[in-house]
């Protein structure tokens, strides 16, 4: 076999170390994107909990919401009641007789 001149050995070396390097790159582009792969599918579990959170959530927004409604409901159904007797002793008041000064305790003035 002939002996190759010295620039094309010295270009067939650098041409395999950019070859070893190339690969060298690509191991490590690969675990990074192991990694990253693993991490993706961490935040994807954790996405679909937040997920289930929220329409847990929704949920109870939503019946708190109804017992709001009850408690207006109530509220307004007291303010009218109350109403309605302070409005009756209010009546009263009015069409009680004065009392006469001294008149107290069934004893006449």
């Amino acid at each position: 076999m002939t002996a190759l001149p010295p620039d094309v050995q010295r270009k067939v070396r650098q041409l395999d170390n950019d070859v070893q390097s190339i690969y060298e790159l690509l191991v490590t582009i690969q675990v990074t994107q192991q990694r990253q792969g693993n991490r993706l599918d961490e935040l994807a579990s954790d996405v679909g909990v937040l997920k289930s959170d929220v329409g847990v959530l929704k949920s109870d927004v939503g019946v708190l919401k109804s017992d709001v409604g009850v408690l207006k409901s109530d509220v307004a159904r007291l303010q009218a009641e109350h109403g309605a007797k302070l409005d009756a002793i209010l009546d009263l008041l009015r069409n009680r007789e004065p009392e006469r000064p001294g008149a107290r305790d069934g004893q006449p003035a």
